[in-house]
């Protein structure tokens, strides 16, 4: 009976590393197409769960938008009675109690407040009136007073309220570029109605008046 040898292959330290160096190549290919299926199983299942999601939010939309119709709808004729009883604008906001008096709902519009370009006619006015003042500690406390009611918001916007306050100072300066650059800034005046608006609410346990969420922001 013969015996089998046993054979032992010798290899070189350059085909070691050789080898090394092919199967660590290997490993990375499989790691890299490992992570690219992983990436491609992702973006397969943010797909399919918009597609699945979209439709139910698009139905939300729809039925907001009916409710919102609805609700404008059966209110626009008592807006009409309220302003022929009571009187008052149509513009603004107006609100509603049922008979226990813990839910109401109120009908507005947005207003945006704005100046166009002639209000810097206005302010320059004003601003060479307030410098011919004496230099007296009251006329400069006027000054800083006035010039702060013409500062500007973060939008770079005139701010009304303060508009509004400069005509009681029209006297106490008793100057006709004054008085005409206040006139210029509030004609420049432009209030805009935008987006017509629906608040619900009601009465919590404690008596306290309670937003209904109606966008999904606040949900």
């Amino acid at each position: 009976m013969e015996q089998q040898e046993n054979k032992t292959v010798a290899i070189t330290e350059e085909q070691l590393a050789e080898y090394q160096r092919l199967k660590e190549q290997e490993q990375a290919r499989a790691e890299e197409q490992r992570a690219k299926s992983e990436r491609e199983d992702f973006r397969k299942l943010c797909e399919e769960t918009v597609s699945e999601t979209f439709g139910e939010l698009k139905a939300a939309n729809e039925a907001l938008k009916r409710a919102k119709m609805r609700v404008l709808s059966a209110f626009s004729s008592l807006l009409e009675l309220k302003i022929s009883l009571i009187g008052g604008k149509e513009q603004g906001q107006h609100t509603f109690r049922n008979e226990e008096a813990n839910q109401r709902i109120t009908i507005g519009k947005y207003k945006k407040v704005s100046y166009d370009a002639t209000a810097d006619a206005g302010i320059s006015l004003i601003e060479e009136s307030l410098a011919s003042m004496a230099d007296g500690e009251k006329s400069q406390k006027l000054v800083r007073i006035i010039l702060d009611l013409l500062s500007r918001d973060g939008r770079g916007q005139l701010q009304a309220e303060n508009v509004i306050q400069l005509d009681k100072y029209v006297e106490m300066v008793a100057d006709p570029r004054f008085a005409r650059g206040v006139t210029i800034i509030k004609e420049a005046f432009l209030a805009e109605w935008t987006r017509v608006f629906i608040r619900a609410e009601e009465k919590d346990e404690k008596g306290k008046w309670v937003n209904i969420p109606l966008s999904m922001v606040e949900v």
